[in-house]
């Protein structure tokens, strides 16, 4: 992952608490424990170029895609 931007998320959580870009090389930053409960996991951060930030999420059981949503920031 070196050379890339990341996002750091917390594995449970909402309405964006503890998310953060991580810039490329970087030093890792310790998570912040009140926002990520010691379970975090990253993403590798692709800018869409759309201005905003958003997840495509999709759900998968038993290898098939179920389901699938776009999350996009909530304005400011």
């Amino acid at each position: 992952m070196a050379g890339r931007a990341l996002v750091i998320k917390p594995l449970f959580g909402s309405q964006g608490q503890g998310v953060r870009l991580l810039a490329p090389d970087a030093p890792f930053p310790v998570p912040m424990a009140e926002h990520v409960d010691g379970l975090y996991y990253l993403q590798h951060y692709v800018d869409s170029g759309e201005g905003a930030w958003h997840d495509h999420r999709v759900f998968i059981i038993n290898g098939h895609a179920v389901g699938a949503m776009i999350v996009t920031a909530a304005a400011g």
